[in-house]
């Protein structure tokens, strides 16, 4: 599972309780929680690399604006064209730099997968309730 939408789609087939098979369906409960669990950790651990990308990225891009290097240049950086930038007004440049918004992009699409995993796991921890309900009915 990696994208949101593969997730969605595994989730749209866990989630289907077979009420003719209510004592399989309960046993199953601790294999889904295993899946989902281990999603969770592999993902989670993903944002957390973003999330540090994203704060090293910020301070090489930062001291670049204000003391750029021949080698950050042969990589493709560009100053803008007033050149070196004083250091107050780094942040605005910063905000509209595409590198940092791209990055930014991955750690928010990220973070939206860790979150559905998230609601995953919960409704997984209901699932036995609802079970025994319906076996009780």
């Amino acid at each position: 599972m990696k994208t949101i939408q593969e997730i969605h789609d595994e989730w749209d087939k866990d989630c289907v309780i077979d009420s003719t098979r209510l004592g399989e369906e309960s046993l199953r409960i601790p294999v889904l929680q295993s899946k989902y669990d281990r999603a969770m950790t592999i993902q989670k651990g993903k944002l957390f690399k973003l999330q540090a990308s994203l704060k090293e990225l910020r301070r090489e891009k930062r001291d670049f604006l204000i003391n750029p290097t021949k080698e950050k240049m042969k990589e493709g950086w560009t100053l803008p064209p007033q050149g070196r930038i004083l250091e107050s007004r780094v942040k605005e440049y910063l905000e509209l730099d595409k590198d940092i918004i791209n990055t930014e992009l991955q750690v928010a699409a990220q973070t939206e997968v860790v979150s559905l995993l998230d609601r995953i796991i919960k409704a997984l921890y209901g699932r036995g309730f609802l079970i025994k309900n319906a076996i009780e009915d």
